[in-house]
This record gives structure tokens, sequence and C-alpha cells, in this order.
């Protein structure tokens, strides 16, 4: 969604928080703040169309750093211990640049983060030989998705995983309050 007027909501934001003199007018502050970032949420289904579009490939780079931001995001949420920091991916892809249609196979949903040596060793690759480069990754979904152990990685699979992303990271990005 647009960003526009997000900044002058922080702005003022700051600015009470500021001058707020207890928590209590502080809370206040960022309640209504809360308040006006949640009527500019996006629907799911707004959510899930707009990041079915996310792509990377050696071709289309415009996306990258936001994949990596989502991929850390999902890495950090769901870090049990506080000694990883996906500080160093590289992004993965299942089905690789040289086997389909840009189209699918630069979809988020056929993406893993993976550290740089790893992405090497995995390189082009058959699936069930990627899987086990997969298995050596400190990285939760690609762990995950090397035990889901599939037997076929095509078009229908990259759409599934781009929409289980999509739901996951709606539901990360905005949880809902008490």
């Amino acid at each position: 969604m647009r960003p526009s007027g997000i900044e002058g909501s922080y702005s003022k934001a700051a600015r009470q928080l500021l001058e707020a003199t207890d928590k209590h007018s502080a809370r206040q502050v960022i309640d209504e703040l809360r308040q006006q970032l949640t009527t500019r949420l996006p629907d799911r289904e707004t959510f899930k169309t707009r990041f079915y579009k996310l792509k990377f490939s050696r071709n289309y780079t415009t996306h990258k750093k936001l994949i990596q931001y989502i991929f850390s995001h999902i890495e950090t949420v769901n870090q049990t211990t506080h000694e990883f920091k996906p500080d160093s991916m590289t992004l993965e892809h299942i089905l690789s640049q040289s086997s389909g249609t840009e189209d699918f196979v630069s979809a988020i949903g056929n993406l893993l983060p993976l550290g740089a040596e790893l992405n090497e060793q995995a390189g082009n690759k058959t699936l069930d030989k990627k899987i086990e480069v997969y298995k050596k990754s400190d990285f939760v979904l690609t762990k995950e998705f090397a035990q889901s152990n599939p037997q076929q990685w095509n078009e229908e699979k990259i759409q599934d995983r781009t929409n289980e992303l999509a739901e996951r990271c709606y539901d990360y990005m905005w949880p809902p309050h008490e």
C-alpha cells in the first residue's frame, strides 16, 4: 500500500511521546498511532494479490531486498534461540532458473533462504540432491522445506508454496491484537 501520510503520523506521535508526562499518556499516544496504522492495513486478499507479484531472478532483481527482508522476518519470528542471525542470506531457486519460464521460477514460492556456500553446493542439482544440501541449512524455512521432502517440484507446487508464504506473512506481519 502507498505509504503517504504515514511519516506524518509517526512524526506527530514522536512529538507527542516526547511531551508525554507519564506512562498513561505515552500509552494513549501509542494506542492512537496503532489505531491509525491499523486502518491502513490491506485486507488479506489485497495483500496476497500483491505478494504473488514478488519475484527474483538474475534478470529481475527489483524485489530481491524485499524478499530477503520477508525471509529474515520469518526466520527471526521462528528462531527459538537468539544464537542465529540471518545476516548472510542468499536466495536459492528450488527449481533452477534455467529449467522453466521466468514467471514461476522467479516467484517467491520457488525461493529459499540459504547461505552462500550451501547455495553454491545446491547449484543446478536435481531436487533430491538439493534437498540433501538444504538439510544442512540453519534457516527455518529451508529446514521445513527439506523435511517436507517433496517428490516433485513444479508450477503448481510453487503456486501452493507462494500462497502458504503469503498467508504466513500476513499473519506474522499483522497478528490479531488483544
